[in-house]
């Protein structure tokens, strides 16, 4: 985006905010008309910045989700309000933003000296990230190196392209995103940078839920609060959390935090305003979900224990039960997706559809018989087992080549994994 547009691009999205109807949102999330506004935002927005326009895209597809849903209806409208905040926030942002022209003008020029018969040059500036792609002219598989330059001059690079040093012999950076390193060289007044083969080992920031959880009631209601600290030496960013387990998950409509190391945070879960406090929910715990500052994503949990309370009346969150801490593990996304799921009356099973990396469709199939033994009877239930089960097949069948359709069913498993919920794990975990 260059200076001499952005006003008009800042006055075009102002009108398009101011033109968005949340109720018309909250009555249906699939329409039309709205949809096509929030995709223009999103387009303005990634002119300006790539994570500012995928920001708006996550945040749009956490509304539909639940929205679609028809559940949980604060929730619902948490969430469109954290859109419409995050909209009104980057639109102020943007147009106090002061773009450069002198600077990116600068940038092109360079870039057009790279350009000769071998190579062609692509360049896009999005705000305050500048991208270079570069690509080899006489290999038709399209692959490329993409390199994205961040306003204080970091070079980040996408994974899912070609090693740099396979095309670029040199590039102005320190370290790239994966642990390649730069070689920096200077010989009289000339200095110059170089990719080497050499890995380095990531730091990833430890962020542990404490077990001393705490809770209370009175006239607001009953709450269970955690302690979420940074244990390591490692910034860790983008925080989020929540409570999640088989065929339930809450997430507090909240921004994501920051924290430093050996900084925590004390977090509040409002146990009487969801299905843990009157129904037993199977597989419960306690999750954050963060990054690294070179954008890694992880994922760590505490194992949680449900109660009556000697009432009966209700459950409560045990302090002196909690279970076992799971560490971080990377988050990595392979490239498949749960598409969509019914149930199949005349074939007496239900399905869900997967969209591989390819984008072709794969079925996988629970008979109505297993899904009986394993006592699941509602659409949560049902749609929790199917994701579940599906996206652990569909992965243990792109690892040995022969990915098709499948059905499970109660002929081809076992009575030891036909035992109710535990019967279900079993099965769960024997998959992978």
């Amino acid at each position: 985006m260059k200076a001499v547009d952005k006003p008009k691009y800042v006055a075009e999205i102002r009108g398009l905010y101011s033109s968005l109807e949340m109720d018309a949102f909250i009555k249906s999330p699939n329409d039309i008309k709205q949809i096509e506004k929030i995709n223009r935002i999103a387009a303005i927005f990634r002119n300006f910045s790539s994570d500012v326009g995928e920001g708006l895209e996550n945040h749009f597809k956490e509304f539909q989700k639940w929205a679609r849903a028809g559940k949980r209806k604060d929730h619902i409208e948490n969430c469109l309000v954290d859109m419409f905040s995050f909209i009104s926030r980057k639109i102020e942002e943007m147009d106090v933003y002061e773009i450069d022209d002198k600077s990116v003008d600068q940038r092109e020029r360079i870039i057009k000296n790279l350009k000769n018969d071998n190579l062609w040059v692509r360049t896009v500036d999005q705000g305050k990230d500048f991208h270079i792609i570069i690509g080899d002219r006489s290999e038709k598989s399209g692959e490329h190196v993409h390199f994205i330059v961040g306003q204080t001059g970091e070079i980040r690079i996408d994974p899912e392209d070609k090693a740099p040093q396979e095309l670029v012999e040199k590039v102005v950076s320190i370290t790239t995103k994966h642990g390649y390193l730069v070689k920096a060289s200077t010989n009289g007044v000339q200095s110059s940078v170089e990719f080497v083969e050499e890995k380095k080992e990531q730091s990833v920031p430890t962020l542990f839920i404490t077990p001393n959880i705490r809770a209370s009631g009175g006239p607001n209601g009953h709450f269970a609060y955690f302690t979420i600290k940074n244990v390591s030496a490692h910034n860790a960013v983008d925080i989020v959390w929540g409570i999640r387990g088989f065929a339930f998950e809450w997430r507090p409509g909240i921004t994501p935090f920051i924290l430093d190391p050996q900084k925590e945070k004390e977090v509040e879960f409002p146990i009487s305003t969801t299905q843990i406090f009157n129904e037993e929910i199977r597989d419960l715990n306690v999750f954050v979900e963060f990054s690294d500052i070179s954008g890694n994503r992880f994922f760590a949990r505490r194992e949680l224990t449900q109660r009556r309370v000697p009432s009966g009346a209700f459950f409560e969150l045990v302090a002196s039960e909690i279970g076992a801490y799971h560490p971080p593990v990377l988050l990595q996304n392979d490239g498949v997706l749960f598409d969509s799921w019914d149930t199949i009356t005349a074939g007496d099973y239900s399905e869900a559809r997967f969209r591989l990396k390819d984008n072709s469709l794969t079925k996988i199939r629970i008979s109505r018989t297993l899904l009986a033994v394993w006592g699941f009877t509602t659409d949560e239930q049902v749609k929790n087992a199917l994701s579940e089960l599906g996206f652990r097949k569909i992965r243990q069948m792109v690892i040995t080549g022969t990915v098709q359709d499948y059905t499970f069913t109660t002929f081809d498993y076992t009575d030891k994994f036909q035992d109710g919920f535990e019967g279900y794990k079993k099965l769960r975990e024997s998959i992978g």
